[in-house]
């Protein structure tokens, strides 16, 4: 989904979706690069829920310009085949060590 440009999508709007998003979600992807969504926190925790973590195959954020830290359940996404995060504010760090870094075949987090 792209929200690209679209003075319409906020933060509000952006928690409308996530709520709206049903738990076997298998890929998430969003570019938001110039709308008005600058934090990430409620996107991220609810992606990272115990419910989704079984499903969830990819997550692909970039150009969103995100503000956010890291939710320690990020790291408990172990299905998860692809990650994009790149060009956010987001905080934190994934442990290279961890189950979900090893698994990843397509990584991209700067």
């Amino acid at each position: 989904m792209s929200m690209c440009g679209c003075g319409e999508c906020n933060d509000n709007a952006l928690k409308m979706l996530v709520d709206a998003l049903p738990d076997k979600l298998k890929v998430f992807e969003l570019e938001a690069l110039e709308s008005k969504i600058t934090k990430g926190d409620y996107l991220l925790q609810k992606l990272g829920k115990e419910t989704r973590i079984e499903y969830l195959r990819q997550l692909v954020i970039p150009n969103c310009a995100l503000s956010c830290d890291l939710p320690a359940t990020i790291t408990k996404l172990t299905k998860l085949k692809r990650l994009r995060l790149e060009c956010n504010s987001s905080i934190g760090c994934i442990p290279k060590t961890s189950e979900m870094y090893r698994t990843k075949r397509h990584t991209h987090l700067s």
